[in-house]
């Protein structure tokens, strides 16, 4: 398997975009570092994995799922100057 950015095995990560995701849909507090890892090229990214397919069952009936990424981008976007969205990663 091919690494993404370093991560060869995103699918062992204790945090991860979908367990941010989550709570943010049930109102759970988290710290605005949390899951964000830091490349020694001075970027910093929040990996997602294979649990991010299983998270549109968890919203497909949710009022505002929509919103949902947008209220975690709102919390740490004070933190950069731009933030890019990476919607695939071929392995």
């Amino acid at each position: 398997m091919t690494a993404c950015l370093g991560i060869g095995e995103p699918d062992e990560l204790d945090v991860t975009l979908v367990n941010l995701m989550e709570k943010v849909v049930n109102d759970e507090p988290w710290e605005s570092d949390e899951g964000i890892l830091h490349h020694e090229e001075g970027v910093d990214f929040l990996p997602a994995n294979i649990e991010l397919a299983g998270m549109e069952t968890t919203l497909v009936n949710m009022m505002s799922r929509e919103t949902i990424l947008r209220q975690y981008i709102d919390r740490v976007r004070e933190r950069y100057d731009f933030i890019l969205l990476d919607c695939l990663c071929l392995l």
